[in-house]
């Protein structure tokens, strides 16, 4: 399948998701707190490129609830997943980090580490690249309350 297609396919994909976790929020959801970078990437990456990581100076304070964990990458419409997940009430340390791969894709990870010592959380995604220039993109991850 060509590269164009293979990302008007993610687009789409990413389209649609973002309208189904749009629809899906209730209206009085919480605040959104964010774990986000905005760089200038390569589209034609490579595994020997460095990783690019960000992490929530201080830390982050929940209370125990369900939360929405979103990551974004704003080439392909701001949301690649969007994760419900339970969290204990405590500091957590939060890391996103964009790992470049030499077959034209990126993996982007986040994760949250309780500082209580318990399971840290992690999320996964790979989006791919056209392999022509660069751009200014915002990767990273998001949190909200499900309330």
């Amino acid at each position: 399948m060509a590269k164009n297609k293979v990302l008007a396919i993610m687009g789409a994909l990413g389209t649609a998701v973002a309208l189904i976790g749009f629809a899906a929020a209730p209206a009085s959801a919480g605040a959104t707190a964010y774990n986000t970078k905005t760089q200038s990437i390569s589209y034609s990456p490579k595994s020997s490129m460095p990783t690019s990581c960000v992490t929530r100076p201080g830390g982050i304070y929940l209370t125990e609830d369900q939360y929405y964990w979103t990551q974004t990458f704003s080439t392909f419409d701001h949301i690649m997943s969007v994760r419900e997940i339970h969290l204990a009430t405590g500091w957590y340390d939060w890391t996103d980090c964009l790992y470049p791969h030499s077959d034209f894709t990126y993996t982007e990870e986040s994760a949250l580490f309780p500082r209580s010592g318990g399971k840290a959380a992690f999320q996964t995604n790979t989006v791919g690249m056209c392999g022509c220039g660069t751009a200014q993109v915002t990767w990273g991850s998001n949190l909200r309350s499900v309330l």
